[in-house]
């Protein structure tokens, strides 16, 4: 309000009549300025003629004295009355090119002072043009300025009677984060717990993983598995941290037994079931690769009931103990046909 009650309601009328001003003295200017510059062509014009005539001047000069001495240049006689009449001609010839002359030097005087008047006069009008177009800007910002003020004040008066609506929506905004920070903090303290629930299965698995590798291989096998960035490092030491095509093997056997054994505690959310597909005793060694059958067995001794299923399929023949039922399921030939696994040939 008030910067309404601080406008000028006649800016706009003062702007509008200082440009009027402005162009109209520019106007002017240009005016002298094209009447400057046909004066300079005229004076240039005039002097080019003077010159002409003044060349023109001196021939008449030789004339004239030629025909005063009208002597014959061949015999040296004087020459007779037509000579005379020529004399009397060549001095008209002069007379009126020195008439010239005057008249073209006063022409020139005159363009000369005309210039020396039009350039005081454009001199006077830009001086006088110049606090004009100062004006100018001075009233164009004034006038800027009491725009931006009168739109600050119709902003304030829409702000003051959205106040309300505004208090409404910001207390609702509020309640809103407050809700989201504290469902934050939930999600961070579940993620915290699951991190560390994580980390205590991480390190149980490796103390199964160990433990199995211990039991296949008694006494010299050391294992253990760290989770490192998105993965898990599979560690087999037995004299040291070895890395081949056979003990590479080992550890993926021994890492899926450790998982079956996780899963039997209840510590993932894998059901437990495991199928090795054709262990070979070539890979693992005999002595490790009976322990497999061995430890299975004694895995199914922990309960009164089986806590998991285990399948193997292989071509080497397991121990003796274990080639029978309830151990040994199913024999598979490559012949006869019905002893395939569809008992068909295809």
């Amino acid at each position: 309000m008030q910067a309404e009650a601080a406008a000028d309601p006649q800016l706009y009328e003062r702007l509008t009549k200082a440009r009027e001003d402005k162009d109209g003295a520019e106007r002017a200017l240009t005016q002298l300025g094209n009447q400057l510059a046909g004066l300079n062509a005229d004076l240039a014009t005039k002097t080019e003629l003077r010159k002409t005539i003044d060349n023109n001047s001196a021939k008449a000069h030789t004339h004239v004295y030629d025909a005063q001495n009208p002597v014959c240049k061949t015999c040296g006689t004087r020459m007779d009355q037509k000579a005379l009449d020529f004399v009397r001609e060549r001095e008209q010839e002069r007379d009126d090119l020195i008439g010239k002359i005057a008249e073209i030097a006063g022409d020139i005087g005159a363009l000369e002072s005309n210039i020396s008047a039009v350039k005081y006069q454009i001199a006077a009008a830009q001086q006088a043009a110049k606090p004009l177009a100062e004006a100018v800007i001075a009233l164009e910002r004034a006038l800027v300025d009491q725009s931006k003020r009168l739109s600050a004040a119709k902003g304030d008066i829409t702000m003051s009677t959205r106040y309300a609506t505004h208090l409404g929506e910001l207390k609702t905004s509020t309640n809103t984060i407050e809700q989201l920070v504290q469902l934050q903090s939930t999600h961070l303290n579940a993620a915290s717990e699951h991190r560390v629930a994580a980390l205590q299965n991480v390190d149980r698995l490796s103390l199964l993983f160990d433990a199995v590798l211990k039991f296949l291989i008694p006494e010299t096998a050391n294992g253990k598995i760290d989770l490192e960035q998105n993965e898990l490092n599979l560690r087999f030491q037995m004299g040291g941290d070895r890395s081949t095509a056979a003990v590479d093997s080992l550890k993926i056997v021994a890492f899926d037994l450790a998982t079956l054994l996780l899963t039997i505690e209840g510590r993932t959310q894998l059901p437990a079931f495991l199928i090795h597909d054709s262990p070979r005793e070539a890979d693992l060694g005999l002595s490790i690769y009976n322990r497999l059958f061995t430890m299975s067995q004694k895995l199914e001794e922990i309960g009164g009931t089986p806590l998991f299923q285990y399948i193997v399929t292989t071509t080497t023949a397991p121990p003796e103990a274990f080639q029978k039922e309830p151990w040994q399921r199913l024999e598979l030939h490559g012949a006869p046909a019905d002893k395939r696994v569809f008992g068909m040939d295809f």
